[in-house]
C-alpha cells in the first residue's frame, strides 16, 4: 500500500505502521510532485482509496481513473457525485468497517473491478481541450449576459 501526501496524521501512520510490523509492505511517500512518478503510482495501484467526507471534486479521482484505477469513496461526499456505485467508482458507508469490507470484496471479484476500472477511464477522463472548450463556452455566455 502506497501513501502518497502528507497531513496532521503522518506521524501516527508511520508509528502504526512500525507497531504492527507493516513497514516491508505500508509505504508513505510524502509529497510527488513529479508527475510522471504520481502517473506510475496510480497505474500501478488496483485501487484509489478515498475516504475524506469533506474534500471537493477532487482531481486525483480523474487522474487515478485516467490511469485505469477506480476509486473508492464515502456515500454522501461532495467527491462522490461523480461516481456511479459499480459502473466508475465504488461507493461505501462512512464506517472503516465497511470501507475495509469493500477493499476485500474487490480483492476477491477482480472482474467487477476491471470492469469499473473500463468505467472510470471512459467516464471520468477529460481532455483539457474539452475543459478549454467549456470554459470558454462559459465566459462567453457570461458576457453576452451582462453586455445587455
Amino acid at each position: 500500500m502506497n501513501f502518497i501526501g502528507t497531513g496532521y496524521a503522518v506521524s501516527d501512520m508511520l508509528s502504526m505502521v512500525s507497531r504492527y510490523g507493516l513497514s516491508d509492505c505500508v509505504h508513505v511517500n510524502g509529497v510527488v510532485k513529479d508527475r510522471h512518478t504520481l502517473s506510475d503510482y496510480y497505474a500501478a495501484s488496483d485501487l484509489f482509496l478515498f475516504p475524506s467526507f469533506y474534500d471537493n471534486a477532487p482531481l486525483v479521482v480523474r487522474e487515478a481513473a485516467a490511469m485505469g484505477t477506480p476509486a473508492i469513496l464515502l456515500e454522501g461526499s461532495t467527491a462522490a457525485e461523480v461516481i456511479c456505485d459499480r459502473k466508475n467508482g465504488f461507493l461505501t458507508q462512512k464506517s472503516p468497517e465497511r470501507f475495509s469490507e469493500l477493499i476485500i470484496h474487490l480483492k476477491n471479484n477482480r472482474d467487477l473491478l476491471n470492469r469499473v476500472s473500463e468505467g472510470a477511464r471512459t467516464t471520468l477522463v477529460r481532455s483539457w481541450e474539452d475543459v478549454v472548450d467549456e470554459v470558454s463556452d462559459r465566459y462567453d455566455s457570461l458576457i453576452r449576459r451582462y453586455k445587455g
